[in-house]
């Protein structure tokens, strides 16, 4: 197969990215290779499905036919495995020629040794399988402090179910909230019966490969249970991505354009960018982060070297599947070059980080109307309280 531009990822910074890529170039072939046989759909409404709140129907951003009016094409079910110069090898055998690439996929599920069943959350066939079994569990666990690990949370405390959650740290968030936040959301979520064992890191889960019987940790106990979700993290196959060229890090590294080499842009998960609104370089795991980066890459791969557009945009993510906004916007690092603020109430908390006189980045716990603020604050790299 030959293609003008390849997209390697079928998730919303991949679709965001083509899409906009053919909104500039209205003739260039453009092909997507998406490893799900599912069109665009909305990850954040998973645990909503779960919950009954949301259909499978309503899941869905996109339609097949979608991609046929905006002439894209698509490779449904497929990985690139290998890469070249200009070219990309696929899980079914065939190649793929291109001259402009954009690497949008994400990571692989970081998952628990063992031989236990553990169910993990980053599907549409994942949350069908979770539907059907975790109403009828009466002693699940959760493992892992990640906004997966808390949507399952959310899942179970709708549901009414009593829960252990296992917490490699001293507290949820470790190393990304302070222990007082932390302690604001971990009263809440005892308060809706989660049991939460910190400072524990799980070696392997016990089972057969259809039952979950428990949990062994690296100190030898065993945490019975007849339920267990994982919100781990990911890994991220930068092997792939260096064989077209990039350089690597954490992930694929980009300047403030999302260029990672000389025809490839990188989106989503898997980007090491240079944020030039915070002056630092990171990744980010949101959504938020995934479209935009999405639209820009797609943009700049259009016009190539005329007038990129730079990638300025304020990280965001939240979650009320809880049942309580739990909010993170911007830089959170705590580090000395962060002063952090606190407002608390009795209802919640939020610490604003500022540096050299800026508002950089919140953690906002059951505060909702201060994310506005917030968001308002860094875009304007104004003092905190200055445009509240």
């Amino acid at each position: 197969m030959e293609t003008d531009l390849l997209v390697v990822g079928g998730g919303i910074a991949g679709v965001t990215a083509a899409e906009t890529f053919r909104k500039v170039d209205h003739s260039s072939k453009v092909l997507i290779v998406s490893e799900e046989d599912e069109p665009l759909y909305n990850r954040i409404l998973l645990p909503y499905f779960i919950k009954g709140d949301k259909t499978q129907q309503q899941l869905y951003l996109r339609t097949k036919r979608d991609y046929e009016s905006r002439n894209l094409g698509v490779v449904w079910g497929q990985r690139v495995i290998a890469g070249g110069k200009n070219e990309g090898k696929l899980s079914d055998g065939s190649t793929v020629s291109f001259q402009r690439l954009i690497l949008a996929y994400s990571g692989d599920l970081r998952k628990l040794s063992g031989q236990g069943k553990v169910h993990y959350l980053r599907t549409i066939a994942d949350a069908k399988r979770i539907k059907d079994l975790i109403v009828s569990s009466k002693k699940p666990v959760v493992v892992g402090d990640s906004f997966i690990a808390l949507e399952f949370l959310g899942v179970l405390i709708k549901l009414g179910i009593p829960t252990t959650a296992i917490i490699a740290g001293e507290h949820f968030f470790s190393g990304k909230i302070s222990p007082k936040s932390a302690a604001v959301l971990e009263h809440y979520l005892e308060d809706h019966k989660i049991a939460i064992i910190r400072n524990t890191k799980v070696s392997q889960s016990l089972g057969t490969a259809e039952t979950f019987k428990s949990l062994q940790t690296e100190d030898g106990k065993q945490i019975e249970g007849d339920f267990c979700g994982a919100g781990i993290g990911l890994v991220f196959d930068l092997n792939l991505a260096s064989q077209f060229g990039v350089q690597t890090g954490q992930g694929v590294i980009t300047d403030g354009f999302l260029k990672a080499a000389a025809n490839v842009w990188a989106a989503g998960d898997i980007a090491e960018f240079e944020d030039q609104m915070l002056n630092a370089r990171h990744m980010l795991g949101n959504w938020v982060h995934a479209m935009e980066s999405g639209r820009i890459a797609g943009a700049n791969a259009a016009k190539n070297q005329d007038e990129p557009t730079p990638y300025r945009t304020i990280s965001a993510y939240s979650t009320q599947t809880l049942g309580i906004p739990v909010a993170m916007a911007g830089d959170t690092t705590p580090n000395q070059d962060n002063k952090i603020m606190v407002e608390q109430t009795r209802e919640g908390i939020a610490e604003i980080f500022v540096r050299e006189r800026r508002t950089v980045g919140a953690v906002i716990i059951n505060l909702p109307q201060l994310i506005g603020k917030v968001l308002l604050a860094i875009r304007a790299r104004q003092p905190w309280g200055q445009s509240s």
